[in-house]
């Protein structure tokens, strides 16, 4: 059980049901499968009891506003508050998640979004990290090398490892067929894309990837005439390229398996979830779902980058400092905007990243500087991440999507600076 004493210990002494009132973020759970008790086939982590999975949506509806993904969306685009809201998703369109989950759901009153992979329907076999095969040989150094040298190719993946023919896997573990997913649609469950074939869209070229983004929704359209407005990316993985590929495409949001909650800062085209894993506990679930999650300690860093952090509260920028150089990074702060402006004028090409706070004083922003670095023409505006508290007006939300850099929400862990920074420095 994932870490059930901690949670335990948590939810008795009250913290987990305050970080719940306290934090001001919408919560997003992504399930993949759920399965009959005693279901040991396929990937562990993907296959969820229904005992439990009902157990959880019980909680969910007694301790949150569950409404439909697009709702929760429209109101983060609109600025409204989304304290104590959730959404519920799934990925992958499992048989199972149509004929175990869906009847919770209706029996409960939830709304839910599913989102197909468009040519997997019909599919006997199933996924990839289901065989047998796959599930005996699986590490998370095999897994990543899976998912970028092989491109996350089921073709690719199941080759390279000789894996032939697998017995028939349960009807659970295998794709929904048309029908299933046709007759969820049209009884009110919202179907998103996720990708026609579930590779790895970042190591796609550009026809590949307009397969895998229009293409799908013209199928998912044409077999169930609902028209598909969220997408959600294979295994998590996007990176700007791909992110901009589903916002020209016209979705109106798009789902990542990044953790987090949502705020109105947040990008609609990478929205966070909480991948709930199969074998997590009851305590644990209530954790996660606060945004409670002990990280592990870091690892080192691939490379030591140099930082610069740009924050006028003193306090906040102390604090992120201190995170960075517990990295193990080499890291310098400035506290206003002149200094800011003058530092990037001299010394701008020192920097693998720039931590730039949106609200600088009451002329300048964060995106001034973002303006400086662009007018360059040498890149070096792809090296910002922008850091903003919950409430953004609507005109800074604007100005973050138009830039297309990522943002990190005050106050943020280690964990989520660490993943933040090696992406933006590896991009």
């Amino acid at each position: 059980m994932l870490s059930s004493l901690y949670y335990s210990a948590l939810r008795g002494t009250g913290l987990t049901a305050l970080a719940r009132r306290l934090r001001d973020g919408a919560l997003i759970l992504c399930y993949h499968d759920v399965v009959p008790a005693g279901s040991s086939e396929g990937d562990p982590a993907v296959h969820l009891p229904v005992e439990r999975f009902t157990r959880q949506l019980r909680w969910l509806r007694d301790h949150y506003t569950v409404i439909p993904l697009l709702e929760l969306t429209a109101r983060l685009a609109a600025g409204a508050s989304v304290r104590g809201v959730a959404a519920i998703t799934f990925d992958d369109g499992y048989t199972g998640t149509f004929t175990l989950a869906l009847p919770v759901l209706r029996q409960l009153g939830l709304p839910a979004t599913v989102f197909v992979v468009a040519e997997a329907p019909g599919q006997l076999e199933g996924f990839w990290w289901d065989h047998p095969v796959v599930a005996a040989a699986v590490t998370p150094e095999r897994r990543q090398g899976w998912l970028t040298e092989l491109r996350g190719d089921a073709q690719l993946i199941t080759t390279a490892l000789g894996a032939g023919s697998a017995p028939a896997p349960p009807p659970t573990h295998v794709p929904a067929g048309w029908n299933f997913v046709a007759a969820a649609a049209a009884a009110g469950i919202d179907i998103g894309v996720h990708s026609a074939t579930h590779r790895t869209l970042t190591m796609l070229d550009d026809a590949e990837l307009e397969r895998e983004i229009k293409t799908a929704a013209e199928i998912i359209y044409t077999r169930t005439q609902a028209e598909p407005a969220a997408f959600a990316y294979p295994y998590g993985i996007w990176d700007p390229r791909v992110r901009r590929a589903v916002r020209a495409t016209g979705y109106r949001a798009a789902v990542t398996l990044d953790y987090g909650l949502n705020t109105s800062a947040t990008d609609l085209w990478s929205l966070r979830r909480l991948n709930v894993p199969a074998s997590i506990s009851q305590a644990a679930f209530a954790g996660w779902a606060a945004g409670v999650r002990p990280t592990a300690p870091p690892l080192a860093p691939a490379r030591r980058l140099a930082v610069l952090v740009v924050e006028d509260e003193d306090n906040v920028r102390r604090g992120m400092v201190l995170l960075a150089k517990r990295l193990g990074h080499d890291v310098m702060s400035v506290g206003n905007f002149a200094e800011a402006h003058q530092r990037l004028n001299e010394a701008a090409e020192r920097y693998d990243v720039f931590l730039l706070d949106v609200h600088l004083d009451d002329e300048h922003t964060g995106f001034d500087l973002f303006e400086q670095l662009r007018g360059e023409g040498r890149g070096r505006e792809r090296r910002i991440v922008f850091t903003t508290g919950d409430s953004i007006s609507a005109r800074t939300r604007d100005e973050l999507q138009r830039s297309e850099r990522p943002v990190l929400r005050k106050p943020f862990s280690l964990h989520e600076l660490s993943e933040m920074l090696e992406r933006v420095a590896g991009g």
